[in-house]
Parts: C-alpha cells; structure tokens; sequence
C-alpha cells in the first residue's frame, strides 16, 4: 500500500514537471512570461491546478453508455472507449480517428523492433544500449508524436474541429485520470528515446522530451488525410525497404 502510494505520488510529481516545462517553453515562444507568481518560478501553480482538476463537478451526459464511460479511464483502449462510450457526436468522431491513428503507427512501431530483431538477432535493449541508433531517430520521433497526439498529429482532440475530442464529456478526476496518462505516455516515450539514441542519459532523455514539447509550438497541425497517407504511403514503404534489406 504504502510503495502503490509513493509511486503514484511520484508519477503526480512527474506530471507536474512536464506540464511546467510545457507552459515555461509556451511562454517563451510567445514573448510573455509563463507561471511565475504561485511558489518559486510557478511550482506550486501547477499542483493547485492539478487539485482544482480533481475537486472539480462531474457532469455525465444522459445517453452515455455506462460500463465503457466509467471503465475507460482505467484500460489501455481508454481514448477509444472514452469516445464511444460517450455517445456524443465530437467524441465519437475522435474515437473513429484515435482508431486509424493507433493502428496506422502501431504498425510503424512493429516494423521498427522487428528492424531491431533482424539487426541485432535480440530484442535485448542492453545491446541497443552499445548500438548506434541514430539512424532511426527521425522514425522514433514521428511515431513518438503519432502515438502521444502531439502537434502535429494532435488530430484526435483538435480543438478548432472536434472541440475536445474524446474527452470533451469528461470533468473533475475522470479528466484528470486521461490527462495523467497522457503525460505519463510521453514521459515512457522520452525514456525510451533517451535509451535508444543517447545512451540512456538523462540529459538526452530531457533533450528529447524538451524537443516533443518545443515541436508543439512551432509547426501547424497536419490534415487527417496527410496524417494516414504520410504513415501507408511514405514512412511504412521506407521501413518496409529497410527491413528487406535487413533480411536480405
């Protein structure tokens, strides 16, 4: 009990940390200060947020589908059945989109440990650690971004089409729980690429998360069409061709 304690408190302070990195980095790019008033440059800002989030008022809508609406938040399909269990049109709409988008870059993500096995003969990431990777960093990052639905793949909750997307009927600890995963999702992938392309250091697992938040800030978002073409008809024939010449 007291260990489920210290690691979700820990995963709390985690969250916290990206979420002032994202707002100090917004700032920036704004020319405008970010938080800076509540606590030593803006800390406690973020955690008085986080509280306000979960004493927050749930409102639930009248024809929601009960069992997915109040499951969702705990399984790994959680944007999928969030959506549709929902029964609003906006949510449904991202929950159709989160689909295609798992299932195009999941099949990017297979291929890039499938190059790996191939490559190395292992899936042993101790022998990736001695391995120079960098070759597939520019891979990684989309799949990263795709995976994350982060800018500018960010198309499942696009706020000028979809107005929250699949988590727009969500308020109180039932939206907080969705923006904790997340965040805890980038922090995984921010490992992974630290491990994979800089030696598992942690200034290079800090570089890459600090490259997934910047990207936020300085390129448009892609259309759907764009989004699904640039995973079958470029990235998929290109791993595809890798892997061919791998075996061969």
């Amino acid at each position: 009990m007291v260990f489920i304690l210290i690691f979700f408190m820990s995963t709390l302070m985690l969250v916290a940390f990206i979420i002032l990195i994202e707002r100090n980095i917004m700032g920036l790019s704004q020319e405008r200060k970010g938080p800076n008033i509540v606590g030593l440059w803006g800390v406690v800002q973020t955690i008085l947020d986080g509280f306000k989030l979960i004493l927050k008022k749930m409102y639930f809508p009248f024809l929601k589908k009960n069992f997915f609406f109040f499951f969702k938040i705990y399984s790994y399909f959680s944007i999928l059945w969030s959506g549709w269990g929902s029964s609003t049109s906006y949510s449904t709409m991202g929950s159709i989109r989160c689909v295609a988008q798992m299932i195009s870059y999941e099949v990017l993500l297979i291929f890039c440990f499938l190059l790996l096995l191939y490559n190395f003969n292992m899936l042993n990431f101790m022998v990736v650690y001695y391995m120079n990777m960098k070759n597939f960093f520019f891979f990684w990052m989309l799949i990263t971004l795709a995976e994350n639905n982060r800018t500018p793949f960010d198309l499942i909750e696009g706020e000028s089409e979809l107005v929250g997307g699949y988590n727009v009927e969500y308020s109180g600890s039932f939206f907080t729980l969705l923006f904790l995963s997340e965040y805890m999702s980038i922090w995984i992938y921010s490992i992974l690429g630290g491990f994979f392309f800089f030696s598992f250091c942690l200034l290079g697992v800090f570089f890459f998360l600090t490259m997934l938040l910047m990207i936020r800030f300085v390129l448009p978002r892609f259309k759907y069409a764009d989004l699904i073409s640039l995973c079958w008809f470029s990235l998929l024939p290109i791993l595809m061709l890798l892997f061919i010449c791998f075996y061969m």
